[in-house]
């Protein structure tokens, strides 16, 4: 059920949605990709981001107020392999086989599925044999 509260049994009777959803005439959309939770904005009649979804971060309010933000991605031209950021540049968690050095990542070595750093793996890879 895509309707968190609604004003009667119809689909198109939402009164607001589930988190990734947004109401736009009564019913549930789905949030762009890039938001977490999102709404209607009726200045430039599309769907904006009121929080952003894992691998994006807010970067400030539109014009207009409502509390909307622009999410852009992680990953771009100056870092790669992030989950989570807080900036363009400064990732906080790595993606899986990569580890957080300050606020980049860098890759495991190839026997660790998740490492602590280029030299200590927490877990090996499904290829990597433990020694008894």
């Amino acid at each position: 059920e895509l309707c968190k509260t609604c004003h009667g049994p119809e689909s198109n009777q939402c009164d607001s949605c589930n988190d990734g959803f947004y109401v736009h005439n009564n019913e549930c959309k789905q949030c762009p990709i890039d938001c977490a939770t999102c709404g209607f904005y009726n200045i430039h009649d599309e769907p904006a981001c009121f929080t952003c979804a894992e691998s994006y971060y807010a970067v400030f309010n539109y014009s207009g107020g409502g509390g909307f933000v622009l999410c852009l991605p992680c990953n771009n031209e100056y870092q790669s392999n992030c989950k989570k950021c807080i900036a363009f540049d400064q990732c906080i968690v790595c993606n899986p086989g990569y580890y957080l050095k300050g606020t980049s990542c860098y890759e495991c070595n190839p026997n660790c599925a998740i490492c602590e750093d280029k030299y200590t793996c927490l877990s090996c890879s499904s290829n990597c044999i433990k020694c008894s």
